[in-house]
């Protein structure tokens, strides 16, 4: 009788080590999600600087992306979209975007997405300024480590 009790006892530690050991693996493994807010601001930081060489590291570059700014109506690419937005920066000495506090975001496996408002300051270089509040979806794929846009869609409402 004993005999038994002292190897059902160990039965029971052993599967609760081996338990234990299972659910430590299994939370380590569990993909963290990313800072969505985080993601976003660092990309409009560098918008920030109006130089889209310095955004180009976090965008994929493969030719037959699609990317939706406030104009024109769409871009074929990167390349496109990095040679494109330097004519819309144009007019403007300093800009400065910041990301609201509405910011969703998702992700499932190497795909990840956001969603929210961004409020840019933009000095003119003729004097005036624009204040703009932009609506901002990205769509990122984790590539050799790295969170890259794949898809971006930023614009402003019309006017009322």
């Amino acid at each position: 009788m004993k005999l038994r009790i002292v190897m059902l006892m160990c039965v029971f530690l052993v599967s609760s080590v081996a338990f234990a050991k299972t659910k430590k693996a299994t939370e380590a493994a569990a993909p963290v999600p990313p800072d969505y807010k985080a993601m976003m601001q660092a990309e409009y930081d560098l918008w920030s600087t109006m130089d889209s060489a310095k955004v180009a590291p976090k965008f994929a570059s493969d030719a037959d992306l699609i990317f939706f700014d406030i104009t024109p109506l769409k871009y074929n690419g990167w390349a496109e979209y990095q040679k494109g937005v330097m004519k819309v920066f144009e007019p403007y000495s300093t800009m400065k975007c910041t990301v609201n506090d509405d910011v969703h975001g998702g992700r499932s496996g190497n795909m990840a997405w956001t969603a929210g408002t961004v409020n840019c300051h933009a000095q003119k270089k003729d004097g005036g300024v624009d204040d703009l509040v932009l609506r901002t979806s990205e769509i990122y794929q984790k590539r050799g480590g790295k969170w890259l846009i794949v898809h971006e869609h930023a614009s402003v409402p019309m006017k009322e």
